[in-house]
């Protein structure tokens, strides 16, 4: 998965790309869901007319 970079605002307007462990998904996710995580973007698409 390729890295997002973000753009901080609430400081300084400087970029911050997450390390590896700020990208990890933990094991947790899916024990609490009770099934595997999804991709940010299936929630984007089936949510995006709410915040039309």
């Amino acid at each position: 998965m390729a890295a997002a970079v973000l753009l901080d605002r609430s400081h300084d307007g400087r970029t911050y790309e997450p390390t590896n462990s700020e990208q990890r998904i933990s094991p947790d996710v899916a024990e609490v869901l009770g099934r595997p995580p999804r991709p940010f973007a299936d929630w984007a698409t089936r949510t995006i007319a709410a915040f039309r």
